[in-house]
């Protein structure tokens, strides 16, 4: 992550980008899972996706959730009874034309596609957390 600093001219901050605070995008960068939708009707997932699907040597399926209360947010959980995926063990993917313009709308994209980063699994519940 790029650092600021400050400057000895007052009113300028500088913003330091060099091998030690920011890594160049590419092969060498850390790969971030993340699915592509497409108007026309393609969701795939990339070789990190696929991983922490847990989807990289067998059949596997995906169902996607849209948060009622908060249309934006979307989860999924790999599994049976969902979209069946199909693909290498670099990508997996299906395609529904329907389900990909409900998602891109509820984003207010207007593009053809978008790439969307996957947070991961949510944490496991933790005892100690406070009550008040």
């Amino acid at each position: 992550m790029p650092r600021t600093s400050s400057s000895s001219t007052p009113g300028l901050q500088l913003v330091e980008y060099s091998p030690r605070t920011f890594r160049a995008a590419g092969k060498k960068a850390e790969m971030v899972p993340f699915m592509l939708v497409s108007r026309t009707g393609r969701i795939s997932f990339n070789r990190k996706a696929v991983e922490l699907m847990g989807a990289v040597d067998r059949e596997s399926a995906v169902t996607l959730f849209q948060d009622s209360r908060r249309p934006r947010d979307w989860y999924m959980r790999p599994g049976e009874g969902g979209f069946p995926l199909r693909g290498t063990k670099s990508y997996r993917m299906f395609q529904h034309t329907v389900l990909a313009a409900k998602i891109l709308d509820s984003l207010s994209f207007a593009g053809e596609r978008l790439r969307i980063r996957i947070a991961g699994p949510p944490p496991p519940p933790s005892t100690n957390y406070l009550r008040y």
